[in-house]
Order: C-alpha cells, then structure tokens, then sequence
C-alpha cells in the first residue's frame, strides 16, 4: 500500500517562499542587505517545495516486513519489530504520527537518544500523507499489529532484511 502527500499543502508553501523571495529580491534592488538573506533562506525554501512536488518524490509504503518512507527523494525502511508503537504526539506544537523502538541491541542508540530529549519521541513521519494523524497512526499499529510476526520469506528487492532498527535506501 501506498500513501503520498497531499500536494496542497507543498503548493501553498512553493507560493509563500516564492513571494517571500520576490520580496527578497526587491529589497536588494534597494540596496538593502537583508534582502540577500530574505531571498536566500526563501528561495531554498522554494526549491525544496518544487522538489516535493516532483512525482516519486515523497510516499509511505506499506508492506509485510515494514515500511518505507521517502521524503525529498532520500527513502528508509523501518521493520514491523523494530517498532513498539505508532501514536500522535505535538511537536513544534503540529501534530504528528510518531514512534519508539523496541527496545533491544540498538535502544541505547546516540539518535534516538537525541530525538528523545528534543522531542520526547524517538522518530516520526514527515506528513500525514492526505489523513488525520489519528487515523493514520491507526491504519499504521493495524498494519504492525498484522505483519509484526510474519516473515514471508526473502522479500523482492529493494526490501532490506530486517537486521537493524532502520535502513537507508536507495
């Protein structure tokens, strides 16, 4: 199963950073030094948006050993068990679909640990993918719930196997 974006909000955010990068441009048209750095964090923001827009460029996919995330075209892959439980959680005051690993050998991991103090969780997805994050956090514990166990055997590829709590990917 997969999930993308809903591409609304990328296109409200191009629109912002665009005018705001505009708006940059113009104060240095007017000499203004501060216009650099307006039109600069600005214009980065407006690439990154074009980018998101991008087909391929940003999904969740569900499948029997876990799920991959890919976000600005950089993808990662957590397994079923690596996972203790997906849940809402407020960061930066946005609601989020959130999760802790399971404990084992990597629970002590320098990241997590990061994670955990900034934001009192130890990861979470970039977007909601088009549902609230209640429901989605749901579809997501049914989906570990189902698959947690099973092992279909060797997955196709480009499905890592599940050693580690997350892999890179492609």
């Amino acid at each position: 199963m997969r999930l993308t974006p809903d591409p609304w909000r990328t296109v409200l955010l191009f629109s912002i950073s665009a005018c705001f990068t505009g708006l940059g441009l113009y104060l240095v048209m007017r000499g203004e030094a501060l216009g650099w750095l307006v039109a600069g964090v600005f214009g980065l923001f407006t690439l990154m948006a074009c980018i998101a827009l991008l087909p391929g460029s940003s999904y969740l996919e569900l499948g029997p050993r876990g799920m991959k995330v890919r976000s600005l075209y950089r993808a990662w892959f957590v397994c079923w068990k690596d996972i203790d439980a997906f849940f809402v959680a407020r960061v930066a005051r946005r609601p989020m679909v959130c999760w802790n690993y399971a404990t084992g050998p990597a629970a002590g991991h320098g990241a997590r640990r990061f994670s955990r103090a900034l934001t009192g969780v130890e990861a979470g997805l970039p977007d909601t993918y088009g549902h609230p994050p209640e429901e989605l956090a749901a579809l997501l514990n049914d989906w570990r719930a189902r698959h947690d166990r099973h092992d279909p055997g060797t997955p196709p590829a480009p499905l890592p196997a599940c050693a580690g709590f997350m892999r890179k990917q492609p």
